[in-house]
């Protein structure tokens, strides 16, 4: 059950993203497809991706899609077993996106730094097509799509999320 609500979490969060930075792309003016592009590049050099090159931007949202769903399991995980302790005090609209948002401050201050330099087919780096100020956003709607899928769960249980959804 709380891999279930995880998978829907994760896509909530996704999904969340990926309307925010289409917005952000729209309002702008700046071609967000080169993140997907991005993401396409970094995960192919270590995951051999060939036969998706050809649609770089589907696989890029597709790639974002799995790491969502992955994260939004490990969430679901965290947020029960940190639950049954009662170390978050039961709120998840503080503690999921207070996650995230330490999430974000890795990937773009340590991570991303570390690794944007080793691939010489990206033409901008990733805060130079999503900045700071859009970014972190994105992942705060992550967290709160994850809290609303998590508080949904909790009131009504799992199978009543799939039907709400």
């Amino acid at each position: 059950e709380t891999c279930l609500i995880g998978v829907l979490a994760g896509a909530a969060g996704g999904i969340a993203e990926i309307l925010w930075i289409g917005l952000y792309g729209a309002v702008s003016g700046n071609d967000t497809t080169e993140l997907a592009w991005s993401i396409v590049t970094v995960v192919g050099a270590i995951v051999p991706l060939s036969p998706f090159l050809s649609a770089p931007v589907a696989s890029g949202l597709a790639i974002h899609m799995f790491a969502a769903v992955a994260l939004g399991i490990a969430l679901a995980f965290a947020w029960r077993a940190l639950s049954l302790r009662n170390l978050v005090g039961g709120n998840e609209y503080r503690f999921l996106p207070a996650a995230l948002a330490i999430i974000w401050a890795f990937n773009f201050f340590v991570l991303l730094p570390l690794i944007s330099p080793y691939f010489g087919g990206l033409h901008r780096n990733f805060t130079e097509i999503i900045p700071y100020s859009v970014s972190l956003p994105s992942k705060i709607l992550f967290g709160l799509a994850v809290a609303a899928v998590l508080t949904v769960a909790r009131k009504t249980g799992a199978q009543s999320v799939l039907v709400r959804i």
